[in-house]
């Protein structure tokens, strides 16, 4: 009877390994996948962030070309 279980525990053991390899291989994609959202968000945010430097570069050139055309001693 001791000998049954001594047969059984490999493969005990072999079950155990393969469904721990798939537990952690699916747990290593989850993680690549959050890495990769979370890159693409970044750069999106960079993106974002650079249109609106643009932006506030045009709006200020043309504020300070504004400024430029006062003529403060007309008055």
């Amino acid at each position: 009877m001791v000998n049954k279980y001594e047969i059984r525990i490999p493969q005990i053991n072999g079950i155990q390994l393969f469904i721990l390899s798939l537990w952690l291989t699916a747990y290593t994609l989850m993680g690549l996948k959050t890495a990769q959202g979370g890159e693409i968000h970044y750069r999106q945010a960079v993106s974002e962030r650079s249109k609106k430097m643009k932006k506030l570069t045009r709006h200020m050139q043309s504020l300070e070309k504004a400024v430029s055309q006062i003529d403060l001693y007309s008055r």
